[in-house]
């Protein structure tokens, strides 16, 4: 209905009908000035903030990477669109290979880094207002760099002034691309550390409380390794936490999430039961020990589903986010304070949300700058959602971002690598 009203605003009744029946008849809503539907492909995709609004980034028709974009003040606070492939390469011909991975951040400068058609690891890169997005050939750029694994996750973080991707090669090493104004590749399993297993979960985060960098996989034993680090250029150490936990073993294609408090890290994942767990070190006592959150909660009959993502964030109660095996959205949550566990069904509790498509990714993040918590995720219908509600005590709230963005966003200038956006 929304894009109803806004065709029959944009022109002649009857011409807007002709042209809703016609989109109806070709499977292309939404459509906005003869844009096609911009659903996901697939079920990979990435979110962050720049700049006090909001980014998703996901692979659309023909494979383009595209991005949705949302600022509180920005155009009336509407979601806007951006076909990125387009626009960073001016002729659309690095597009991204089917089922990539996708991760991007932030500093001063925005990163998507994703593998291209070409088989090559690409960084879509832009600074400055207006915005101007450009691409980057990794794999061409950096000497000695190792072809991925297929389907490889990707993670990708700024620490110290350092940007860093993780992924894993095709002899399922860990490698680690760095810059510090020059682009360095580094194997960081080339010293005897265990190799990853075949389709192995990636996560990373940085502990502002020791200084300090974290990459957590699971190796071929189904042990959940960490490698660390205090400087961007190394040494690497590692801890095996199977071992130093003695929690049960990995389950089949387990997902990884990890999150960091004042004094207190964490590593999730679903075991052979089929139970979320997380291991928890505590820099206070120095110790590591694990805990079955399934087992935590009185409703835990809303198990992961087989090969559910997670995703993780602290405020001042901590957050873990999976999809059950009726694909609802399940938030575990619990303030610190008090370590008691409870568990949310919030495609129930949200308005207008959506269950995931199988085998969605997830994202979740607290916007500072809207004082906000939010958790993104491909719906069945492959539009992208948001479930989001104000920082604890909040109101969860769902949103169709696909079908939110005006009419007019599609139009931009693309001038020789450059988009004049509506910022």
């Amino acid at each position: 209905m929304q894009h109803i009203m806004k065709l029959l605003q944009w022109g002649s009744p009857i011409i807007a009908a002709l042209i809703v029946g016609l989109a109806i008849l070709m499977g292309q809503l939404p459509i906005a000035r003869g844009r096609p539907s911009i659903d996901a492909q697939g079920y990979h995709f990435t979110s962050y903030t720049y700049e006090s609004i909001q980014h998703v980034i996901f692979i659309g028709p023909n494979n383009h990477i595209n991005e949705l974009y949302y600022g509180p003040n920005l155009n009336s606070g509407q979601w806007w669109h951006t076909d990125l492939t387009q626009t960073a390469t001016n002729d659309g011909t690095i597009t991204a290979a089917p089922g990539t991975a996708l991760v991007g951040y932030s500093d001063s400068t925005q990163h998507v880094v994703f593998f291209g058609s070409d088989g090559d690891l690409h960084e879509f890169w832009s600074t400055g207002n207006p915005v101007t997005w450009k691409d980057t050939d990794l794999t061409k750029s950096i000497t000695g760099l190792s072809k991925a694994a297929p389907k490889s996750p990707l993670v990708g973080y700024i620490w110290q002034g350092a940007e860093h991707i993780i992924y894993i090669g095709s002899d399922n090493h860990i490698d680690e691309l760095s810059y510090v104004g020059q682009w360095k590749f580094n194997d960081l399993t080339s010293n005897g550390n265990p190799c990853a297993a075949p389709g192995s979960g990636l996560a990373s985060y940085v502990w502002q409380s020791d200084g300090s960098q974290h990459v957590i996989y699971i190796d071929a034993s189904n042990h959940i390794q960490e490698l660390w680090s205090t400087s961007n250029t190394g040494p690497w150490s590692r801890t095996d936490l199977t071992n130093k936990t003695e929690a049960p073993s990995v389950g089949s294609n387990s997902a990884l999430t990890d999150y960091a408090e004042e004094i207190r890290e964490h590593v999730v994942y679903i075991d052979t039961n089929t139970h979320i767990h997380e291991l928890v070190y505590n820099s206070s006592t120095l110790t590591w020990s694990s805990n079955d959150l399934t087992n935590a909660v009185s409703n835990a009959s809303n198990i992961p589903a087989a090969k559910s993502a997670l995703a993780s964030y602290s405020d001042s109660v901590q957050h873990i986010i999976y999809v059950d095996s009726s694909n609802h959205i399940q938030e575990l949550w619990s303030p610190t304070s008090t370590g008691l566990w409870n568990l949310t069904d919030l495609t129930n509790t949200a308005m207008n949300s959506s269950a995931a498509v199988p085998g969605s990714d997830l994202v979740s993040y607290i916007w500072l700058a809207n004082g906000t918590q939010h958790i993104i995720y491909i719906g069945s219908d492959y539009n992208i959602y948001e479930v989001w509600s104000t920082l604890q005590p909040g109101s969860w709230q769902g949103h169709n971002i696909t079908i939110a963005w005006p009419v007019d966003s599609g139009s931009f200038v693309n001038n020789n690598s450059s988009r004049q956006s509506p910022r």
